[in-house]
């Protein structure tokens, strides 16, 4: 069974309004050109994550919301909090 946790788990912050299209998900931050970050998938309608490992079970499914960018900082606290990294590198 595909892995998955609410988002609420991961302590997001959605109060901020980013100045950019480029920002942070859990933090809404705006993120710079060049800026460490790593990604998360969102599924079930935006309100869980998909653990890398079982993103393949999303594909082409109701409710995928796809990949979002999350700056350096956020990805260690999730995994703080997660207990497992549900973050990863998008490669384009």
């Amino acid at each position: 069974m595909a892995r998955t946790v609410s988002i609420y788990d991961a302590d997001p912050d959605f109060r901020k309004d980013p100045k950019t299209n480029d920002w942070c998900w859990r933090c809404q931050k705006d993120l710079k050109p060049g800026q460490a970050r790593r990604h998360v998938r969102i599924v079930a309608g935006g309100m869980e994550l998909a653990h890398p490992a079982d993103m393949e079970a999303f594909d082409n499914t109701p409710g995928d919301c796809g990949c979002f960018p999350v700056g350096a900082d956020c990805a260690r606290k999730m995994k703080k909090l997660l207990g497992d990294d549900f973050t990863f590198d998008l490669i384009a």
